[in-house]
């Protein structure tokens, strides 16, 4: 088997994100119950739900959206008014800020994940049974290696 560079692994990777959005712009873009939360909201929203633990540093969110400090205390600011999240300083070290899910920033990003989930089996239905085994499998295969990726980052 040839031998494949980190840096071809990173191009091809760019390019999967690259189609990636392109899809999940097509799948949420005609969908008027989604834009509730912006791409960058959404995000948030979604690391939140799915840490390993219970909360996450203003920082570590920042560097994990690529969005500047500034961006991701004003959007924070504006998710703690709707009681999405809550800060807290933490306990450990009090020069840092903890973000936290609230049940309703946990049921927002769980049915916005339920609403994309249902217009991406809507859309597969453009897919043969064949292609349909192949996209699983190999869902299947990136999921399983990019959990070494997260579990590495946390």
């Amino acid at each position: 088997m040839e031998s494949i560079s980190s840096h071809t692994l990173a191009e091809e990777a760019m390019q999967l994100v690259r189609l990636a959005f392109l899809a999940s712009r097509s799948i949420c873009g005609n969908n008027p119950a989604l834009p509730r939360a912006n791409s960058l909201h959404f995000h948030v929203l979604f690391m939140l739900l799915n840490l390993p633990h219970a909360a996450i540093t203003m920082s570590q969110l920042a560097a994990a959206t690529i969005a500047s400090k500034q961006q991701i205390s004003r959007l924070i600011s504006g998710m703690e008014k709707k009681g999405l999240v809550r800060r807290e300083l933490n306990p450990l070290n009090r020069r840092q800020i903890l973000v936290h899910i609230l049940p309703a920033g946990r049921a927002m990003a769980e049915e916005i994940l339920e609403e994309m989930c249902a217009r991406i089996a809507y859309e597969a239905e453009i897919f043969s049974e064949q292609e349909k085994q192949e996209l699983y499998t190999s869902f299947m295969t990136f999921q399983r290696l990019l959990e070494k990726v997260a579990t590495a980052q946390y």
